[in-house]
């Protein structure tokens, strides 16, 4: 990320001598300085079209805007020829404003992705497909626009489906893929229009979801407890199963649907990142999907444990200020109403998904491994894997966070210090081969499985083997 670290040294140079113009007598009469800056935040703005969002860089880029805001009144005055503005304000602010800025150009190079990180080999395959919507009801052509990774040197290996994220996209996920396909597995994954951000189609245009989205799957990846969250939450679950009921019943019914696709469709395996993982327990929890098809395996959740069910959203009434009280007194009680809320609400509570009927694989943070309250989150998961009747798997990589085992954090290397894990953590690219490797082995144990009871189904297991560092792992063997 060369590029992005040269722009934001130039943005933090230009706001350092605005800072300290104030304080060098040699730089007051620069009266040009005033109007760094504005350039130093139009730097900051153009690394959002040519890089997309950098989480590192949103500190400097908010420094930069107040700079500008506090400007405004010199630039005013330097523009018209005037020299109204006075230095001795600014003067007491620059030192402490300098430290703030040391620290936000600090925060962005230090977080700055490797160069390595952002090559963006296409994939083997781009195409748009067009999901109609269900029979019956009235909807809108959602556009599908999927992407696959190819195994090599392997005709028709294993075919894994893999759901990416809500807070991320199928485009973020691609070190993940890529390490899937170099185990032997042919990766298929898709982003949809108006609910992945990045969505990326097949000619690269690129198309987004709205700020206030975005904050609320923030919010989501933090655990935050809300009824609006959790049916919001409940919304995407149903979403990511919706796509992946279209997308497996179109490659197992119709054999021409991406022909493209050099894999086997006789052994296919799901995989899911977040509300991608919860749909597929929802799925695996369903009888008919298991019956109908038998082409699945099995299936692998990373970080997707449930969402605590049946807790009440406990909000503190609105309190009535006395008709006696003081201004003040009553000014204070309306601002905390406004902030505490003003009624109670009680989020619903919803059944939690049945027992997994085929084998799954659960990749989770370290956390979970945890001693208490830290383990609190996946206390739902160990139940549910505890009573599936298949073979159930989970995996914690030592150090590992809610986001290590997809990627992201290589690509934003800040998510792992936000979301981090228990232990010490270790190299993004090594949780990402680490989160391959134990797909292999969980996928080669069932297809040796299958081997012993059908030799004709024969399809070239993936690589195993290869995992570093420490890894906790439970086993439950099923009825």
């Amino acid at each position: 990320m060369r590029e992005i670290c040269i722009s934001e040294v130039i943005a933090g140079l230009f706001l350092l001598l605005a800072l300290l113009r104030p304080l060098v007598l040699r730089l007051r009469h620069l009266d040009g300085l005033i109007w760094l800056p504005a350039l130093a935040l139009l730097i900051m703005a153009a690394i959002v079209p040519a890089y997309g969002f950098r989480p590192e860089a949103l500190p400097l880029g908010i420094f930069a805007a107040v700079a500008t805001l506090v400007s405004i009144p010199a630039m005013k005055d330097s523009a018209s020829g005037l020299r109204r503005f006075s230095e001795g304000k600014r003067r007491l602010l620059a030192a402490p404003a300098c430290l703030i800025l040391g620290a936000c150009v600090w925060l962005a190079l230090v977080f700055s992705p490797p160069e390595e990180a952002l090559e963006r080999v296409p994939p083997d395959l781009a195409q748009t497909v067009l999901q109609p919507p269900p029979p019956g009801q009235n909807g809108l052509t959602k556009e599908l626009y999927v992407r696959f990774y190819a195994a090599p040197k392997e005709d028709a290996p294993p075919l894994l489906l893999l759901i990416p994220p809500a807070f991320g996209g199928a485009e973020d996920i691609e070190p993940l893929c890529r390490a899937l396909a170099r185990r032997g597995f042919g990766v298929l994954t898709w982003a949809c229009k108006g609910v992945d951000s990045p969505a990326v189609d097949s000619r690269g245009v690129r198309s987004g979801i709205s700020l206030g989205e975005k904050f609320r799957r923030l919010r989501l990846a933090l655990r935050s407890r809300s009824a609006s969250l959790d049916a919001h939450y409940d919304a995407l679950v149903e979403e990511r199963a919706s796509e992946l009921r279209f997308l497996l019943s179109r490659l197992v019914e119709t054999r021409s649907f991406l022909s493209n696709v050099r894999a086997s469709r006789d052994a296919i395996f799901l995989a899911g990142c977040a509300e991608g993982g919860a749909a597929l327990f929802n799925l695996a929890g369903e009888k008919t999907f298991v019956q109908n098809y038998a082409e699945v395996k099995g299936i692998i959740a990373i970080e997707s444990p449930p969402r605590p069910r049946g807790q009440a959203e406990r909000a503190y009434p609105a309190e009535a200020a006395p008709e006696a009280a003081a201004w003040y007194l009553r000014a204070w009680i309306t601002v905390k109403n406004v902030f505490t809320g003003t009624k109670k609400t009680e989020i619903p509570v919803k059944p939690e998904p049945a027992p997994p009927g085929c084998p799954c694989l659960a990749l989770v943070s370290d956390r979970a491994a945890a001693p208490e309250p830290l383990n609190a989150p996946y206390a739902g998961l160990f139940t549910l894997l505890s009573a599936s009747s298949k073979p159930a798997l989970l995996a914690a990589a030592e150090g590992a966070g809610a986001f290590d085992y997809t990627g992201i954090t290589m690509l934003y290397p800040l998510y792992q210090a936000i979301f981090p894990g228990w232990g010490t953590a270790g190299s993004a690219s090594r949780y990402v081969e680490t989160a391959a490797a134990l797909a292999a082995d969980f996928a080669s144990v069932q297809l040796d499985g299958l081997m012993e009871w059908d030799p004709a189904s024969r399809v070239p297991p993936p690589r195993r083997g290869g995992i570093e560092g420490n890894v906790h792992i439970e086993r439950w063997s099923g009825e």
